[in-house]
């Protein structure tokens, strides 16, 4: 009978590959950018990198807070370093004591408050809807993925091409199955999808002025005129594709058209649009979840009602007492 023998150098080979490969590509080009200014820092004062004392982390620390670094990269960086750790087999929590949790949050409260960005809510589509060139090709493009964008809560990243020469992460129009009352997305790339099978979301037909299904039905009977199925979805009909800054740039000027602060708003407002005004639609907990493929209640910081909302609280729970 024939066995088939493997050195344990091999084996040892293989097992650290399976290590490094439990992190997703995306994130492990972050950690290894880090890891090598980690390194670098600690080579160049005389530090032992691994395993890191409680007070190599905290000159670490230091030395991003002089580089402006903010406490959401900082903790990403550290984040960085444990991976290091465990990758070496050291699993002490050097970056997640006491002290290092304070040092973190001093820098947090030093700095400025990060400006949250608008939710692009149904609200602000009713009114862009009103000022789309809906028989121009390339507006029906941008119309219908800024209706698809909010409808699935989706992130740029998961539908627009990053550049003209990368379109790895955006969707192709294989990607698309329409049905007549639905449409069907299966997302490539998510960030929640840590299997890499990718993601299928359904948008069911509103049978409103405002439906993504609708718009992406009138745009593919367009686009496939011009296209295969096996290119970009939203590609022009000069052949360039949407690219994630050209979004957000045609996202931009409708908003100041319907006078709109676009400042007030980035590629991210589609995904916490998509959330708040499923909030306010009354949706369950459960059902936005699944809506934004959240797995934990960290959704609720992309639920943002506006301030005519909040004025309105007071009445609803008076009427709500009547009931």
């Amino acid at each position: 009978m024939f066995i088939w023998f493997i050195t344990v150098d091999k084996l040892s080979q293989i097992a650290e590959q399976l290590v490094r490969s439990g992190v997703r590509p995306s994130t492990r080009r972050v950690y290894d950018s880090v890891q090598n200014q980690y390194v670098s820092f600690c080579q160049s004062h005389g530090l032992v990198a691994v395993p890191a004392s409680e007070h190599t982390i905290l000159l670490f620390v230091a030395q991003l807070f002089v580089k402006g670094l903010k406490a959401s990269s900082v903790r990403v960086y550290m984040s960085s370093i444990r991976s290091l750790h465990v990758q070496n087999g050291f699993v002490e929590g050097v970056t997640n004591t006491d002290r290092v949790k304070l040092a973190i949050r001093a820098i947090e409260i030093n700095q400025a408050p990060p400006v949250q960005k608008l939710p692009i809510t149904l609200t602000i589509l009713q009114k862009v809807h009103v000022i789309i060139d809906h028989s121009n090709y390339s507006s029906i493009l941008i119309w219908c993925a800024m209706c698809v964008a909010h409808f699935a809560c989706l992130r740029t990243g998961e539908f627009v091409a990053k550049s003209q020469t990368d379109i790895s992460s955006c969707l192709f129009r294989h990607n698309v199955n329409i049905t007549n009352n639905s449409v069907q997305l299966h997302l490539r790339n998510s960030k929640t999808d840590t299997s890499n099978r990718g993601t299928d979301i359904v948008i069911g037909c509103t049978n409103q002025s405002i439906c993504a299904h609708c718009i992406m039905h009138k745009f593919c009977l367009t686009r496939d005129e011009y296209n295969s199925h096996d290119k970009p979805l939203y590609i022009f009909q000069n052949g360039m594709v949407l690219t994630r800054q050209l979004f957000i740039k045609q996202t931009r000027l409708y908003l100041s058209l319907i006078g709109v602060d676009p400042s007030l708003y980035s590629g991210h407002s589609y995904r916490a649009g998509g959330a708040t005004t499923a909030a306010i639609a009354g949706l369950h907990d459960w059902e936005i979840k699944r809506l934004g493929r959240w797995k934990s209640h960290t959704y609720h910081r992309y639920i943002r009602p506006c301030l005519t909302d909040d004025k309105s609280i007071a009445a609803r729970m008076f009427q709500n007492q009547n009931k």
